[in-house]
This record gives structure tokens, sequence and C-alpha cells, in this order.
């Protein structure tokens, strides 16, 4: 019965482990996701204003909840504006 009660213990201490260590890396894997997410709308703020220069807080706003597809495709249409009308424009187009 001992024997029994050992393995028991032992058992449910792996399983508690395990779950335990999946929801780690999960919400570790989460974080990361969303960290990375949150830098690459803010390198693309900034090569936009280092490119146009000032935009407006509702512009950025738009900007901040682009997808990150949408990100990317924007970071690269960024090299054909001249103007934030340009990329005004652009967004315009996304909601269209």
């Amino acid at each position: 019965m001992r024997r029994g009660l050992e393995q028991g213990l032992e058992q449910g201490l792996e399983q508690g482990l395990e779950r335990g260590l999946e929801q780690g890396l999960e919400q570790g894997l989460e974080q990361g996701l969303e960290q990375g997410l949150a830098r690459e709308r803010n390198l693309i703020i900034r090569l936009i204003k280092r490119k146009l220069g000032a935009i407006d807080v509702a512009l950025e706003s738009r900007i901040m909840t682009l997808t990150i597809d949408d990100l990317e495709r924007v970071g690269e249409a960024l090299l054909d504006f001249s103007t934030v009308e340009d990329l005004t424009n652009w967004l315009n187009a996304l909601d269209a």
C-alpha cells in the first residue's frame, strides 16, 4: 500500500510539473510574441517619423492597431512615401 501511495504521489508530481511547464511555455511564448509585435510597431512609427516628420496622434494610433502583416506592408510602402498624405492615403486604402 505504501508503494502505491509513493507511486501515486510521484505520478501526480510529474503530471503537475508537466502541466506547469506547458503553461509556463505557452505564457512565455505569448508574451514574447506580444513584445515582438510592440517593438515592430514602435520601429515602424520611428521610421515614419524619420522619413516624414511629425505625425498626429490619431494617425499614430491608427498605425499602432495594424496587424503584423499590415505593419510589414506599411514598412515596405514607406520607402515610396514622400508626404504624410501618402501614408494617410495608404492607410485609407486598407479600409476600402
